[in-house]
């Protein structure tokens, strides 16, 4: 008798197996790297898994049929239906990953209102993840804070260009600057496994580094080192803690081990150090100080004009003074023109292509090629920050459901930024899902209690569920945010009847944009609001010729709903998506 093995090799069931085992591997790095690329769900992935381990019972099936029959050679039906399986995995991507599709719907329809905000799943910590906490200035004069947050902050970029290595974002990282957190309080706030501290002396050309790295899940140290060495070696020594940090959390580095983890941005230490220092007044975002840090980055950029970081941070900060102190014209082309100088010296460099295809979308209204350069800055450093820009681009052009997603991604990458928790509830809340978009406000404020963009977006929200005495409540408790403000006041105003109050605010904001800049498409919404339609696309006809950035989601903001309808307003909303 023909023994059961001899069967097996009799029908080739071995390498019918192996022959679709390695099929399904491809099949799933592939849709691995898609995932990653176009922010798709985890789930689509779970999907392709799912279907693939189910057939390969059926191909092993197959084999065995195919063998009892004596036949050597696939046929063609049979080998159709091995194609079969492996394309249902493509298909589970169509029908689960339906949401990335790029469609322009109304914000109306592109979701329903839910009863409660969507928990996020708590998972354990993955081992290959780290948090990097702002490095002690200790030198003698305490006057390296600049210094110490700049070491800190190339360490942490060098680790997040780490494959496999999942690096927790810098604006929740330095929430615990000046202090002495409990490490395991860190690791389950921030949704890692490891923790790096360290310490920074300078003095004069001589530089003294600690680091350490911590178990955050047990509070253990794994490893620290001291490095004495000169100012010269300061990337050397930036190389050496990435790498071993590598090395201790068992991740495999791109390019292999002659690769340097840390690229010196320039040889010229003077310009580094005004780097340095440019990106800690950048990184306080009031005009003073971004108008501070072009000063320095500039100055940088005389003494090495290939310096990447340096143009990239240039243009991010007059994309920052744009709209909200600078007109438009005024400060995206010149964002636009220090993007493309920073992209020049560095075309690897993700930060000149973010902002890049950030004035693309804002200014430039050029949807297609802002999509193109968006998505391209994300494969470059999929950072918290380039999730912002993907939820921004879904959400202008019409794809809420994405952009909510997005955005719940960018609160796994930076989970104490109430930023984050802030721009997912207006996308909830444009999306009609208001009780979740109230959530997402509440959140925001739990990180930072005296958030006011949390409060107008809860107000907001609530003037559209209908309730103007509640949302005024709220908007009271606001501290001063400006002209958004005042808007959201006015809006809520001209719903409880009060039109005299809400003319005033007008009337206030019109006076004011004759002294400084106001973005007039915040006029144009109050006057919307009264129902005054005529000074209403008034000043909305002014914000399309300032290029006001909110103008991008007129399709999607509820703000717009009084007038939705108007062929005026449809005119305009056209003439943005045909650019």
């Amino acid at each position: 008798m023909t023994s059961f093995f001899d069967r097996l090799k009799e029908r080739k069931l071995v390498q019918w197996a192996l022959a679709y085992l390695a099929g399904a591997w491809v099949l799933l790095q592939v849709f691995g790297e898609l995932r990653d690329t176009f922010a798709w769900p985890p789930v689509i992935v779970q999907v392709i898994t799912v279907v693939l381990g189910v057939g390969f019972f059926a191909a092993l099936v197959l084999a065995w049929y195919h063998g009892e029959k004596g036949q050597q050679r696939v046929s063609g039906p049979e080998l159709l239906m091995l194609s079969a399986l492996l394309v249902l995995a493509g298909v589970a991507v169509v029908i689960v990953g339906g949401n990335s599709a790029p469609t322009m719907p109304h914000a109306s329809q592109s979701s329903t209102a839910g009863s409660a905000a969507m928990p996020l799943p708590t998972t354990p910590a993955e081992h290959a993840s780290i948090a990097v906490l702002p490095f002690t200035d200790m030198s003698p004069g305490k006057d390296q804070e600049y210094f110490s947050d700049g070491i800190t902050e190339e360490i942490l970029n060098a680790l997040a260009q780490i494959p496999g290595l999942k690096v927790a974002a810098r604006t929740s990282a330095f929430q615990f600057k000046g202090m002495n957190p409990d490490i395991r309080e860190v690791g389950q706030k921030l949704g890692v496994a490891h923790v790096l501290e360290g310490s920074v002396q300078r003095s004069g050309e001589r530089l003294r580094i600690s680091a350490q790295l911590i178990d955050a899940r047990t509070g253990y140290h794994l490893w620290g080192d001291k490095y004495d060495r000169e100012l010269r070696d300061l990337f050397a020594i930036e190389d050496e803690i990435s790498r071993t940090i590598a090395s201790q959390l068992r991740v495999r580095l791109a390019g292999g081990t002659a690769q340097p983890i840390v690229r010196a941005p320039t040889t010229d230490l003077e310009a580094h150090d005004l780097l340095l220092r440019a990106g800690f007044f950048f990184n306080k975002h009031t005009e003073r100080d971004l108008r501070r840090s072009i000063e320095l980055y500039e100055a940088a950029l005389a003494r090495d004009s290939t310096l990447a970081p340096a143009w990239a941070g240039i243009s991010a900060a007059w994309a920052w003074l744009a709209d909200d102190w600078l007109p438009p014209r005024e400060a995206y082309p010149k964002a636009k023109a220090a993007a493309l100088k920073a992209i020049a010296a560095d075309s690897t460099f993700a930060g000149g292509h973010g902002t890049f295809g950030i004035v693309l979308l804002l200014h430039d209204w050029d949807f297609a090629a802002a999509e193109r350069v968006i998505r391209h800055a994300f494969t470059l450093g999929s950072t918290g920050g380039s999730y912002y820009d993907l939820g921004d681009l879904f959400s202008a052009t019409g794809r809420l459901d994405s952009a909510i997603v997005v955005m719940r991604r960018a609160q796994l990458a930076d989970p104490l930024a109430p930023q984050g928790s802030t721009r997912l509830g207006d996308f909830l809340s444009w999306a009609g899902r208001y009780d979740e978009a109230v959530a997402e406000y509440r959140e925001a404020l739990e990180l930072q209690p005296d958030y006011g963009r949390a409060l107008i977006g809860i107000g907001s929200t609530l003037l559209l569920r209908g309730r103007p005495e509640d949302a005024l409540q709220v908007l009271r408790q606001a501290p001063e945010t400006g002209v958004q403000l005042q808007e959201a006041l006015a809006r809520t105003y001209a719903a409880l009847g009060q039109r005299t109050e809400a003319q005033r605010v007008a009337r206030e904001l019109e006076q004011e944009s004759r002294q400084r800049y106001v973005s007039a498409d915040r006029i144009a919404s109050i006057y919307a609001a009264l129902g005054e339609r005529e000074s209403a696309f008034r000043w909305l006809d002014r914000a399309y010729r300032e290029r006001s950035a909110g103008l991008v989601w007129l399709g999607s903001d509820r703000r717009w709903d009084p007038i939705r309808s108007d062929p005026q307003f449809q005119r305009i909303l056209r003439s943005i998506q045909r650019q």
